[in-house]
């Protein structure tokens, strides 16, 4: 038996790194703070006044993400528990990523639905880390979901219909998601879906600031995100997404796969036919009940 002795060195050496990291992306740092862009204002294009970091509390890290951290925090002035997403500070000095954060929190702000997170608005700390506060969702997402147990045949149906009702909510606002998949999708305690992270969303009218080229989770992602000679980026790709999604509830993995992200989106830009569910049956990955939903994948997908 390995003594705590005998593994000292290989635990001091996990918690320096640790410390470091909370030291690198704590929203207060201890100590000097590195200063935010000069070029970006405090909240461009809007009048909605910032959030007062006085009032959050921050009480545990509960994700993280390409941009930015989110944590459970308490709210005084309204008596609650929220959840506060905070934008990394190695972004700060990065303009355009700050002005993608903050249309992140003014996109967010124009959907009020039940099937997608809320959020309060926009805040800023005197260190100068922005970050949104959104609901607080006591539940997991559906990727984690997916990876514990078999999907029934009516859970995903209904699930993929309460993202349909927040999508076209969305699209009527004239807002595309452009990240839907799985991970970015919340089931609730009460059985209720909830669409999140609209950090890659994009605007109809053709204003979204600091888009790349190519932007959106591979496996997931339809062709015109891939590559812009198939069309522009509209509500369609959100159709797209929200078919991939079907399909990974059902058969335990997403359309495409790959070892590396260039084989993934060659299939996709390539209109490479997706594996029939019907073929998947050897794999590991589903239960005793994957024939049996195959065949409304197949329904679904034409095959």
């Amino acid at each position: 038996m390995v003594s705590f002795h005998d593994r000292w060195g290989q635990i001091r050496a996990e918690l320096l790194r640790v410390d470091a990291e909370i030291e690198e992306e704590s929203p207060e740092p201890h100590h000097t703070a590195r200063t935010p862009s000069r070029e970006v204002p405090a909240d461009p294009d809007s009048d909605a006044p910032l959030l007062s970091h006085h009032d959050f509390l921050l009480r545990r890290l509960i994700g993280a993400g390409r941009m930015g951290k989110v944590y459970q925090a308490r709210q005084y002035s309204a008596g609650r528990d929220v959840a506060v997403k905070f934008l990394r500070k190695s972004l700060l000095l990065h303009p355009e990523v700050v002005r993608r954060f903050i249309g992140e929190a003014r996109t967010i702000v124009r959907m009020r639905h039940p099937n997608i997170v809320g959020t309060q608005g926009l805040g800023r700390t005197p260190a100068g880390s922005y970050f949104i506060v959104m609901d607080l969702v006591v539940g997991v997402n559906l990727a984690l979901t997916t990876a514990e147990r078999v999907i029934a045949e009516q859970e995903a149906i209904h699930w993929t219909m309460e993202v349909c009702e927040a999508l076209e909510h969305a699209h009527e606002r004239g807002i595309v998601h452009c990240d839907l998949k799985p991970a970015n999708i919340l089931l609730d305690d009460r059985g209720r879906i909830r669409v999140t992270d609209f950090g890659l969303a994009r605007s109809l009218a053709g204003e979204t600031p600091g888009t790349a080229e190519v932007e959106g989770t591979a496996p997931f992602m339809a062709p015109e995100q891939a590559s812009r000679s198939w069309g522009p980026i509209d509500h369609r790709t959100d159709v797209y997404g929200i078919g991939a999604v079907l399909f990974a509830l059902l058969t335990g993995r997403p359309p495409f796969v790959g070892g590396r992200l260039p084989d993934i989106l060659a299939d996709v830009i390539a209109a490479t036919p997706v594996v029939s569910p019907t073929h998947l049956g050897c794999s590991p990955l589903f239960g005793p009940r994957q024939m049996e939903v195959s065949s409304t994948v197949a329904s679904v997908f034409n095959f």
